[in-house]
């Protein structure tokens, strides 16, 4: 018999399906145990209704093509040519680009920092964008302006007052779109013939338990963060509606709602990353961005470095994880406001760096020379600290090209701490406090970034390539020496 069913409109016109890996196509319908049928490069399969009135079809892994592709969903008195069809598809890499305002910020508000770029942006670049606000899906949030009152209720699909789908990315839509997400496409689609599709999950003062599905979030553990939002809200709306869809990689820019609870925050992290590899791909790769440098002179956010630290410290306890510096590229003459930073191609460039050393480009792009640069051991010896990196490319340098480097403090001296880079991939710091005592015969802690505003001007040690060296903290005990 003849029913009704819908296709998520996370599907749609100009998507990119992910690449190597099976195609899911879904849906919803009340008819449980109705059966949809779909056609997609060259293949027929269907599936029923279930008890949830959901149905989702699963196709073979395709590779990568530039060649458009459609895709056909039907009833059975429908037949082909009678349902829903949905055309200049194309099989890629889907990237999920996600966090709070700074990189809410659109390519739109930046450009006024790469004035050239906008004549980079062409529909041949094969990249394809969803664009998506939380403050579209107002009968979730409400909106007392509008006298509507937000009911809380997960959305399953995008629902039908919403305009979002998806994009060729045209100069119109890629302005409308994450700066950081489109300058990271761009980067990508430049350097390799893969077309990338890119997912924006972004929302203004979301602390990272409102981007935790509920069937992961534990109050306890996770509830903490100065958010404009309840925990589960981030992941209710502009996520799970994609919870079917394959993915590539998880892009994450977050952490100033949670600075209030640093010491928390790695542990939040190596949860979240897992919660997001158990719905999208067992190591699926998740690259962040160490919080950037802000001019906040009156305070507010106090720990902001120690989030930073916090970021550093993932790196040890999760795989396929990598960070990437911003602070080199911070606030400046051109932002409106001390927060939100508007130099965000430095950030989106260094995160397509990492994509294309692991996937796209490993011979052209190595994280050897276009990594952030990561410490990879501390000895302390002598009166000094030997700070050993990787991914230096051909040698550490400062940006200023002077001998010493700025940005080591130490607590326990009450002093930043003289530095100077004595190898390819060494800076040696003098341990004394300012009176030129050591601080080695007793526990201390040794920083790198130690404030909000750690731009080149106070941090200023960065690789050949000149790409900052990440903020950390490394704390050594006397009786591990």
């Amino acid at each position: 018999q003849p029913f009704t069913y819908t296709v998520s409109r996370t599907i749609s016109d100009n998507m990119v399906i992910q690449r190597n890996q099976y195609v899911n196509i879904y849906g919803f319908s009340d008819k449980v145990g109705g059966i949809v049928y779909a056609d997609f490069m060259g293949q027929t399969r269907y599936a029923a209704v279930d008890e949830n009135g959901e149905w989702l079809i699963q196709f073979d892994a395709q590779e990568a093509s530039t060649e458009p592709t459609t895709l056909k969903v039907y009833n059975k008195s429908e037949g082909p040519d009678g349902g829903k069809t949905f055309s200049n598809i194309l099989i890629g890499d889907v990237w999920i680009v996600a966090g709070q305002s700074n990189v809410q910020v659109s390519l739109a508000g930046t450009l006024d920092n790469n004035p050239d770029f906008e004549a980079t942006i062409s529909d041949k670049d094969n990249i394809r964008l969803f664009t998506q606000y939380y403050w579209d899906y107002i009968y979730y949030f409400g909106d007392s302006e509008s006298g509507i009152e937000g009911d809380g209720i997960p959305l399953k699909d995008i629902p039908d007052y919403a305009s979002n789908t998806w994009a060729q990315a045209t100069v119109e839509t890629a302005k409308a779109f994450s700066a950081v997400g489109y300058y990271f496409a761009k980067q990508v689609a430049d350097n390799t013939d893969v077309p990338i599709g890119m997912i924006m999950m972004t929302a203004g003062g979301a602390a990272i338990c409102d981007f935790m599905p509920p069937e992961y979030f534990d109050e306890t553990k996770h509830n903490h963060g100065l958010s404009l939002f309840k925990a589960c809200d981030i992941w209710n709306t502009l996520m799970l509606p994609f919870q079917n869809m394959r993915v590539a990689g998880f892009l994450w820019y977050q952490g100033e709602a949670n600075e209030g609870y640093y010491d928390l925050y790695t542990d939040d992290l190596v949860d979240f990353v897992g919660m997001m590899r158990n719905i999208w791909g067992e190591n699926m790769p998740f690259y962040s961005v160490q919080i950037t440098s802000h001019n906040d002179s009156s305070g507010t956010w106090p720990n902001i470095a120690k989030l930073r630290f916090a970021q550093t410290a993932a790196l040890d306890r999760i795989d396929n994880y990598y960070v990437i510096c911003s602070m080199d590229y911070g606030s400046n003459a051109l932002d409106t406001d001390w927060a939100h930073p508007k130099n965000k191609k430095h950030i989106g460039d260094r995160l397509a760096y990492v994509a294309l050393s692991k996937i796209y480009q490993p011979e052209k792009y190595t994280l050897e020379n276009y990594g952030s640069p990561t410490v990879g051991k501390v000895d302390v010896k002598d009166g000094y600290a030997y700070v050993y990196y990787k991914y230096v490319g051909d040698g550490l340098k400062t940006c200023d090209d002077s001998k010493e480097v700025m940005g080591f403090y130490s607590k326990d001296a009450l002093s930043d701490l003289k530095a100077e880079i004595v190898s390819k991939n060494c800076v040696k710091v003098i341990l004394e406090d300012r009176l030129g005592n050591s601080i080695t015969d007793k526990d201390f802690t040794l920083v790198y970034g130690n404030s909000a505003m750690a731009d080149q001007t106070s941090c200023n040690l960065q690789n050949s390539n000149g790409i900052g060296a990440l903020a950390f903290s490394y704390k050594y005990k006397v009786d591990n020496k």
